[in-house]
């Protein structure tokens, strides 16, 4: 069922009940998606900073990254495909920037494929700036990867 982003988007930590609903956007929006046990393994780990953005029960999105030393790293950006362009993934990203800073992280990077327009264009409007390419770094299709970094001052 295709659910639009109506009245009031709440932005949380993820839990594991959150998986089943996250394993489905995976499979509607990657070509080499993570399965409910990748993404319950990998929301486990004492490193991972997951959020959701739900409306009522319903998950529009999720979000997440690994942090270590000081340093993120997004792992995986997904709103489902009919709630994209309604700045879900910009408030939700926002929220996940501002958990992983209470964490300690002064630096985060991600990878993007390099055609994706619309998503380098979100991490931008998050200040983002681009650092390299990582060449031939997505499958089904082959394609390279913007490398993008924000930093912060050190605390």
């Amino acid at each position: 069922m295709e659910h639009k982003a109506a009245g009031t988007i709440t932005f949380a930590m993820m839990e594991r009940s959150d998986c089943e609903a996250a394993a489905v956007i995976e499979q509607q929006l990657f070509s080499r998606p993570w399965s409910k046990k990748a993404l319950e393994e990998s929301l486990e780990r004492e490193e991972s900073c997951y959020v959701t953005a739900k409306a009522g029960s319903v998950l529009l999105g999720y979000c997440g990254l690994y942090l270590t030393f000081g340093e993120g790293y997004i792992n995986q950006v997904a709103v489902k495909s009919s709630c994209q362009g309604q700045g879900i993934g910009k408030q939700m990203l926002t929220f996940l920037l501002t958990k992983a800073r209470e964490r300690g992280m002064n630096a985060c990077s991600l990878e993007v494929r390099v055609s994706n327009e619309r998503a380098r264009a979100l991490y931008a409007s998050l200040k983002f700036e681009e650092s390299g390419i990582r060449p031939r770094f997505y499958e089904d299709p082959t394609e390279d990867a913007m490398i993008l970094w924000r930093r912060w001052e050190e605390r």
